[in-house]
Order: structure tokens, then C-alpha cells, then sequence
């Protein structure tokens, strides 16, 4: 029986040593440490001598950091997508003293406040592209438009921009949400000077190449009048405006990986437009005798 009971107190003081090489031991772990489930860390107790340079408090009686819990009015865990149109979670912290909870504060964060970070991101990327130029084809060996002659308008620019991936600080709890944006031009109007064309697309994926191109112009104009009978020295005061729209998510970090809200429409806009001059001239055949 001895050699039986001594063999169960060697197995029994093997598994404490294997759960406790499973922690991330601290440096001394002593009587006075314990393990913070939510923290997932160490505590020690230093013996109320205060003994570090950072005047904190004291290791057992502390705040944590602010972690996620659940959705907003919900007991689930998070762990699946958010939906955006109620996109919330709760956010929570717990004040220990001696290994126990005695106080905690909870924060419902509406995800909705991560757009404007997610717009500025996208508006300054839809900014820093090239500048689109006035780009008509009525002969290709003439540079000038010719009056009776349709003049095919486009304007080979980008029409998208993103994801554009950024960050949103929360401000009351100081958690850092992925935050990514997307933008397009949901309208490109050409003003020819005697009146204006539009094109249109409803979403992101659909503004590729809505610009047109010389084989697929998207504006055909017939000019009837030069630019200097019009009263245009220099040529018809045309244009080009765009409008930027875009689209949002924010992206919660849990353990596992990232989830994401569903793609929502940014309340902001963006307005470019792009000037220019375009002379229209006639052109008559001359006979030779």
C-alpha cells in the first residue's frame, strides 16, 4: 500500500507541474502570484513595498484593460459577423482586489463612429490620383473639334480606389478597431460647353472603366457652331466632375482572427472638377483647279 499511495502522490505532483508549465510563469512566482483569467497573465503580490520605479498600484488591486465580451444587448459571445446596420459590442473591464472581482464597467461602442477614419483614408486616395483630362477622338489626325463632325468624349482615369485599410481608436476605451474603406465614382458628368452628359454606377465593382475608352467613348457630342462664333476665343469652357461615394467596414479582433461588419454606405461624398478649354473649328473642302 505505501509503495501504491507514494507512486499516486508522485503522479499527482507530475500533473500540478504540467499545468502550471502551461501558464506564462513570471520571473518569480511566489506564494503571492496568482493567474488573472482575464488578463491571461501572472499577478504577484510585491509584499506592499511598492518596490517598481512606476508608482502603479498595487498587483492586487488593479483595473483591466478593456476587452470585448459580446454584441451589444446580447448574452452571445462575439465570434461570428456583426451586422452592420446594428453593428455594436460591448466592451468591459474588471477591478480585482486580492484574486477577486469587486467592481466592473461596461461601454457599448456603436462601430458606425469607425467611418470617418475609413472616408478620410478613402477620400485621400481617390485625391492622389492622376487628374483626369478632356480626351476626345473626332479624327484622329486632328486635335481640334470640327463642327458636324460627332466628337466622342471620354476620360481614361481611375474610377475606383481601395480597400484602403486604416485604424479607429475608440476613444473612451482606448481599443484599436481595423477599419477598411473603399470608394468609386458613382457619377462622372462631362460638360461640353453646351450641355452635359452623365454616367452612372451604383456600386464599387461596377465603376471599372466607367470612363470609357477612344473604342467606347461614353459621350458622343455633335458640335453645329465653332467655339469663336459661340463667342469662345480660346476654345468651349468644358469639364469634367466627378463624384466620389464610398463604403465602409470596421473589423473586430477576437481570438481566432479578425471578423468583419458588413459593407456600409459612407454618409460623406467627395466633388472633383477638372476644367479645361476645347476649341471647335469648320473645316471646308477646297476645290483645285
Amino acid at each position: 500500500m505505501a509503495g501504491r499511495t507514494d507512486r499516486s502522490r508522485w503522479l499527482t505532483a507530475a500533473l500540478i507541474l504540467i499545468l502550471v508549465g502551461s501558464l506564462p510563469l513570471p520571473a518569480l512566482a511566489d506564494d503571492h502570484c496568482y493567474y488573472d483569467p482575464i488578463e491571461r497573465a501572472w499577478v504577484c503580490d510585491d509584499g506592499g513595498g511598492g518596490g517598481g520605479s512606476g508608482g502603479g498600484p498595487s498587483p492586487t488591486d488593479y483595473w483591466t484593460a478593456w476587452t470585448l465580451v459580446a454584441p451589444c444587448g446580447s448574452g452571445a459571445v462575439v465570434g461570428g459577423l456583426i451586422d452592420i446596420g446594428t453593428g455594436s459590442v460591448l466592451a468591459a473591464r474588471y477591478h480585482y482586489v486580492d484574486g477577486e472581482v469587486v467592481d466592473s464597467q461596461y461601454v457599448c461602442i456603436d462601430l458606425d463612429d469607425g467611418q470617418n477614419d475609413a472616408w478620410e483614408a478613402t477620400a485621400q486616395a481617390a485625391q492622389a490620383l492622376p487628374d483626369p483630362g478632356w480626351e476626345s477622338d473626332p479624327d484622329p489626325s486632328i486635335s481640334k473639334g470640327l463642327t458636324g463632325l460627332e466628337t466622342w468624349i471620354w476620360s481614361s482615369h481611375g474610377t475606383q480606389v481601395g480597400p484602403v485599410a486604416t485604424t479607429w481608436v475608440e476613444p473612451v476605451t482606448g481599443i484599436v478597431f481595423a477599419v477598411e474603406g473603399r470608394g468609386w465614382t458613382e457619377s462622372i458628368t462631362w460638360d461640353t460647353g453646351e450641355g452635359t452628359y452623365d454616367v452612372f454606377s451604383p456600386d464599387y465593382f461596377s465603376a471599372q472603366g466607367m470612363g470609357g475608352t477612344v473604342d467606347d467613348p461614353p459621350v458622343v457630342h455633335l458640335y453645329e457652331t465653332t467655339s469663336l462664333d459661340a463667342g469662345y476665343g480660346i476654345g468651349y469652357p468644358v469639364s469634367i466632375g466627378l463624384l466620389w461615394v464610398g463604403e465602409y467596414r470596421v473589423g473586430v479582433n477576437v481570438t481566432g482572427g479578425t471578423i468583419w461588419t458588413d459593407w456600409a454606405r459612407v454618409t460623406s461624398t467627395l466633388t472633383e472638377t477638372f476644367p479645361d478649354r476645347y476649341e471647335v473649328v469648320e473645316v471646308r473642302s477646297k476645290l483645285r483647279g
